[in-house]
């Protein structure tokens, strides 16, 4: 069925797409969940996307290095790398002047680089959403839907509320699974203040088990998920290079292994420092 549906958005824009204006970016970000006596994360993610008309195609290529500090009642080799690599496909449609409604389908491929990847380590995430346009110039909108993501982890049915608007110098945008408010000093230079979550949940093909009370149990999947807040920096070059350095420290977060049933293994993750490089390479040009 999601192949079908993946299918069926790209022949209906074959056509559109070889006559549109484009509008295409590349990123890359590092980030470091430092924590001196427990496990920290260090995360490297690199994207691209392209927009024509009102669709947009992307790739997202994510891996993240766990570093155990402590002495783990599992094999910590097989489930220190896991890596993913998400599709994205969407479409956006303006009804009337104030409301837009979006379609999008991006399937994650995510897996422990220990093991195969399997069919079980493909999650169909995807999503859609009604946006309201408020002001004479649109500045403000409120968008709700729904969607099924690995926002807070385990993927599940979430729901969606997004509002954003700006105010002279000022912007905010706050939802899930981000909240930004922003200050503009200059056209160059923007500070901001923010709070926003960040997960995977990765299914495990191998015979790995950790010990829970005195038993073994298999584990079937590794799952993180870490919300922060902290202030971050942007520098807004005239070539098309947006630069963001952000620190942060986390408000709620947990690596987990799952076993079957409700026996999982809480690894006791500390509260982390947060040290993010964002990098984004913008360009704009028409066939």
């Amino acid at each position: 069925m999601h192949i079908r549906f993946f299918m069926f958005l790209v022949l209906m824009t074959s056509n559109t797409i070889l006559s549109q204006e484009f509008n295409a970016s590349a990123k890359y970000n590092y980030t470091m969940f430092y924590n001196q006596n427990s496990e920290s994360i260090y995360r490297q993610k690199a994207a691209a996307d392209l927009s024509t008309g009102s669709w947009k195609y992307g790739i997202d290529l994510e891996s993240y290095t766990i570093d155990y500090q402590m002495s783990a009642p599992f094999n910590s080799d097989a489930m220190d790398k896991v890596f993913s690599l998400q599709g994205l496909i969407s479409y956006k449609k303006a009804i009337g002047q104030k409301w837009d409604v979006g379609l999008s389908f991006a399937p994650r491929l995510i897996w422990m680089t220990s093991q195969n990847a399997g069919l079980n380590n493909i999650i169909p995430e995807g999503s859609f959403s009604l946006t309201r346009k408020y002001g004479s110039q649109n500045l403000s909108s409120f968008s709700i839907g729904v969607s099924y993501s690995t926002v807070f982890g385990k993927p599940a049915i979430l729901p969606l509320l997004s509002y954003q608007t700006s105010i002279r110098k000022f912007s905010i945008r706050a939802g899930i699974p981000e909240t930004v408010l922003s200050y503009n000093l200059t056209p160059e230079h923007s500070f901001s203040a923010w709070g926003r979550a960040s997960s995977f949940y990765a299914s495990s093909n191998g015979n790995n088990y950790f010990s829970l009370n005195g038993t073994e149990q298999r584990v079937t999947a590794l799952e993180w998920v870490d919300i922060s807040a902290g202030l971050g920096y942007k520098y807004k070059s005239h070539t098309g290079w947006d630069t963001t350095l952000s620190v942060g420290k986390t408000v709620y977060n947990k690596l987990e292994l799952s076993g079957y049933g409700d026996n999982d293994l809480d690894t006791g993750i500390g509260k982390s420092l947060s040290v993010s490089l964002n990098f984004i390479y913008k360009l704009n040009f028409k066939k």
